[in-house]
């Protein structure tokens, strides 16, 4: 059978392309040349948190082989956010520049006596996200909590506090079932309290310390992962 010269082309060029093709394909995984997607999803192997002062370090310690892009826990009564320091381990394979900015998440309390009670779904005070110091490489010195942090929240009108009130008691209700009965009358009541002294029967307070961790690609930094430190109200 005669082919066609059409097709004798065709069939020259295809077979020119594979040859190229593994040929390049081959040199170029041997160079490990990966592409901005499959960088960004090369995580770190480990993060460690740890504070000085700190009366029960276990707390703080995070080591997984595979850390999730958002990673939470939480900070004891017993602990203060002091002299925290944060440890990254890259992969031995990851060259890449790290570093790392903290933000300060604050939620409102209403005090009574007794546990007070948490709008943690409501709205919420966040700093700016600012970038900690680097005393040696990897290692990140985390920034201390002042009373402008704490003291952030945005405005809100009574009738708005009042309602996320009523919303928090039903999540409560829901969460704790049977160990928990409703008091929304009560915190209504609370809240509705002329201040004594100048204080007010509810108040802001750091309820999230925030890290996020960056790397960079190219010109670019990329957040590989968050770590969320949940924080014990009067901590």
């Amino acid at each position: 059978m005669i082919l066609s010269k059409s097709l004798k082309l065709l069939m020259i060029l295809s077979l020119v392309c594979v040859t190229l093709i593994g040929v390049g394909g081959f040199r170029t995984k041997g160079m490990f040349n990966l592409s901005q997607s499959d960088i960004s999803n090369a995580r770190l192997q480990g993060i460690k948190i740890t504070g000085k002062d700190l009366s029960d370090e276990g707390r703080w310690r995070l080591f997984q082989k595979n850390p999730s892009d958002l990673v939470k826990f939480e900070m004891g009564l017993d602990n203060l956010y002091e002299n925290v320091r944060i440890r990254l381990t890259p992969k031995p394979e990851d060259t890449r520049e790290f570093k790392i900015e903290q933000q300060i998440e604050t939620s409102l309390m209403i005090n009574d006596e007794g546990l007070p009670l948490y709008l943690l779904d409501w709205k919420h005070g966040r700093s700016t996200w600012v970038e900690l110091t680097s005393p040696q490489r990897h290692v990140f010195s985390g920034n201390p909590i002042t009373f402008k942090d704490e003291d952030r929240f945005p405005d809100y009108t009574k009738e708005e506090l009042y309602q996320a009130i009523v919303e928090q008691e039903k999540i409560n209700a829901t969460l704790y079932e049977g160990l928990y009965s409703q008091n929304e009358e009560r915190w209504l009541n609370v809240a509705k309290q002329k201040p004594e002294g100048g204080n007010m029967p509810y108040s802001p307070g750091v309820s999230t310390i925030r890290f996020r961790i960056k790397a960079k690609e190219g010109d670019t930094w990329q957040v590989v992962h968050t770590v969320e430190i949940l924080v014990a109200f009067g901590c």
